[in-house]
């Protein structure tokens, strides 16, 4: 019997991982979730599934949350005012490896160890920091969510500063799916890439325009241009210099990985950016 802890159960991509792991037979009985508010439990419990209070910034809480289990997802963290992303991703490795978790699959950011994106050095740093824990692991290095796009996708309208620059972009549940067959494998490499079909914004525009018979409002800006907008709708400062990084490092090309590992890992092709739209805009 085998055990398995899922992390980011209360995010989408936690979520559809912990789903895969039903459809695919293990037994509730047979997992474990982690959750920082036990208030959330209920809709867990209702599935039969074991839930364990899991603070990435509370290492005593993760010695008894991983107790017994064999296999970790760990789906990256966000950083709290007072813990970085890598110190907490320190304490679940840390914790696992002292509780005998025999394998910890990590969800990472595509090509991180020639990206410059500014989400990349937390997640290089944190491979790096697994490959020497000494407990079995693999990376699945996640593109892009089409659910980033999707406030523009609802809205048609598309601004952008990433030029002809291309993006993997898979739906969450394609991710979280891949990350839970990682998981369920008896022989896993080190790495997956994952990544969707490369497209450009304007061609995810134009997507978003045949699936809904709508005009779409499609506009190519520099990099200034586009922080300036962002600053003139009422974002802060901190948003506008952090997605003006995200479309400066999307513009360099680090997101144009192109990789079938998604698709072989889910053993059958990904939805079409067509069919994702519309999956959205249902």
């Amino acid at each position: 019997m085998t055990t398995y802890f899922v992390t980011g159960v209360t995010g989408k991509l936690g979520r559809a991982a912990l789903t895969t792991l039903l459809a695919n037979g293990v037994a509730a009985s047979d997992i474990v979730v982690g959750v920082r508010d036990l208030a959330r439990a209920s809709e867990f419990d209702a599935l039969g599934v074991t839930v364990r209070q899991t603070d990435f910034t509370q290492p005593a809480t993760l010695a008894t949350a991983f107790a017994g289990v064999d296999k970790l997802l760990l789906v990256s963290s966000q950083p709290s005012e007072t813990y970085s992303r890598l110190d907490q991703h320190k304490n679940v490795i840390d914790a696992a490896k002292n509780a005998g978790v025999s394998l910890i699959v990590y969800t990472s950011l595509a090509d991180v160890e020639n990206s410059d994106l500014v989400l990349a050095p937390d997640h290089l740093a944190t491979e790096q920091y697994l490959a020497q824990s000494d407990v079995a692991f693999a990376v699945v290095r996640n593109n892009w969510y089409l659910e980033n796009e999707l406030d523009a996708i609802k809205a048609g309208d598309f601004t952008y500063a990433t030029g002809d620059a291309k993006i993997g972009w898979a739906l969450i549940r394609e991710y979280g799916e891949g990350a839970a067959k990682v998981l369920l494998a008896d022989n896993v490499r080190q790495v997956y890439e994952f990544s969707g079909a490369l497209h450009t914004y304007a061609e995810l525009a134009a997507a978003v325009q045949r699936v809904s018979g709508q005009n779409v409002a499609v506009k190519a800006v520099s990099l200034a241009e586009f922080s300036a907008g962002l600053s003139a709708s009422g974002a802060p400062s901190g948003v506008v210099d952090f997605v003006s990084a995200l479309q400066a490092g999307i513009a360099a090309g680090n997101l144009a990985v192109a990789s079938s590992d998604l698709a072989d890992v889910l053993g059958r092709p990904l939805a079409t950016l067509d069919e994702a739209v519309a999956e959205l805009l249902k």
